[in-house]
């Protein structure tokens, strides 16, 4: 008898949007650990505040693969790992960026059965200030989705507010990270 194909592991973009002031881009280093809430994909059980780290590869039980994050639901395997889309996802939010389009790409995940439902910007993250220095804030974390610190170099106020975010579903290729 044949088997069916395995099901297409559906790849989900973190897709983010802020209010900017006196800010050039936001950015997630390189290895940056990223926290996030997920959902059971056909069910309703969730996970809250589990971390997707590309430094990090577990084994899948039953194949030669591994993924970044690997957690159970109802004693079923459910698995993500980062990805990179050539051309859409740079891990930075810019200003430039911005005005073409508010809602900016920051990371996608290949998964199986799971969906991402909500991201966590716990901490680890950069923000340039627009001035002529170009300083850089570091390890910034947002509170109710705000951040806000002074640049004594440019004498700026340099603010996010409203920073808000979505899952999409993307259709097509990708190369792994």
């Amino acid at each position: 008898p044949l088997r069916a194909p395995p099901a297409a592991m559906p790849t989900f973009v973190l897709w983010v949007k802020a209010e900017l002031e006196n800010v050039a881009e936001i950015a997630a280093p390189a290895g940056h650990a990223w926290c996030i809430d997920v959902q059971q994909a056909a069910g309703t059980e969730e996970k809250k505040g589990v971390w997707v780290d590309p430094a990090e590869e577990a084994e899948l039980s039953g194949s030669r693969g591994v993924a970044n994050l690997v957690i159970k639901f109802d004693n079923k395997e459910a698995s993500a790992s980062l990805v990179d889309i050539k051309g859409l996802v740079p891990a930075t939010y810019t200003a430039e960026g911005q005005e073409k389009d508010k809602w900016q790409p920051l990371i996608a995940l290949e998964c199986r059965g799971l969906e991402p439902i909500a991201w966590q910007p716990r901490g680890g993250y950069s923000v340039t200030s627009a001035g002529g220095s170009g300083k850089v804030f570091e390890d910034v974390e947002f509170e109710d989705g705000e951040w806000c610190e002074y640049d004594d170099e440019d004498d700026l106020s340099v603010e996010i507010g409203e920073l808000e975010h979505e899952w999409r579903v993307h259709k097509e290729k990708k190369g792994k990270k």
